[in-house]
C-alpha cells in the first residue's frame, strides 16, 4: 500500500507521535469533543501514551487528515480490522471539503487497499450531520447501540464492498474536484 495518499484537497498519512499535539488541540475543541468516544479533555502526555500503545497494532491505519499545504487539519481510521471488516472511526475533520475527500480516500483504503468486505461506524446518535453523511457514500442504517460509558446512543452503520463497487459516486466526486485547489 502506497502512503500518503494524495486526493484533489486531501492528504491522508499515517500518524505518528509528533501528531499527538494537533490531536488533542482538535479533540479537545468543545464543538468537536462532544460528539467523540472519549470526550473527556486530553493532555499531551495521555494523547502520546495512548499513540504509543496503538500505533503499532496490525489491525488498524490510523492517519492524518491534511490539507494541500500539509496542515493538520483532522484524522480519520480504520480499526479492529479481522475477518475481512473493520471499523470506520476516529474522525475528526475540520475542513469540509476535506471531510467529505477524506472519507471517499477511506472507502477506497478500506476496500480497494485493504480488500475490507465490510466497513461499519458508529457515530454519536447527536452529531447527526456525521451519520447523514455516510449515508450519502453507500452506508446503510444496522441499528442504535447505546454506550453506558459515554452516557449516549450510537448511530450504527455499514457498508459491504459489493456496495460500495456498485455505489454512484460521480456526484461526490464531481463536488470534490470542484472546490480542487
Amino acid at each position: 500500500m502506497k502512503i500518503p495518499f494524495k486526493g484533489k484537497n486531501t492528504i491522508l498519512r499515517l500518524v505518528t507521535e509528533d501528531d499527538a499535539a494537533s490531536i488533542i488541540e482538535m479533540r479537545n475543541n468543545p464543538s468537536i469533543n462532544r460528539f467523540l468516544s472519549s470526550n473527556k479533555p486530553l493532555s499531551l502526555e495521555d494523547q502520546k501514551a495512548w499513540l504509543n500503545r496503538n500505533l503499532d497494532k496490525n489491525d488498524q491505519y490510523y492517519f492524518m487528515i491534511l490539507n494541500k499545504l500539509e496542515v493538520p487539519i483532522g484524522t480519520i481510521s480504520i480499526y479492529n480490522i479481522k475477518n475481512g471488516s473493520g471499523e470506520f472511526g476516529r474522525y475528526v475533520c475540520t475542513q469540509a471539503i476535506q471531510a467529505v475527500e477524506s472519507e471517499r480516500m477511506i472507502l477506497q483504503v478500506a476496500f480497494d487497499q485493504l480488500g475490507l468486505q465490510y466497513l461499519y461506524c458508529r457515530t454519536a446518535e447527536s452529531n447527526e450531520a456525521v451519520w447523514r453523511q455516510h449515508l450519502r457514500f453507500g452506508f446503510r442504517d444496522c441499528g442504535n447501540e447505546y454506550d453506558a460509558q459515554l452516557n449516549f446512543d450510537l448511530h450504527v452503520q455499514g457498508i459491504t464492498k459489493e456496495a460500495y463497487s456498485t455505489f454512484d459516486y460521480y456526484k461526490i466526486d464531481q463536488l470534490i474536484s470542484r472546490f480542487a485547489i
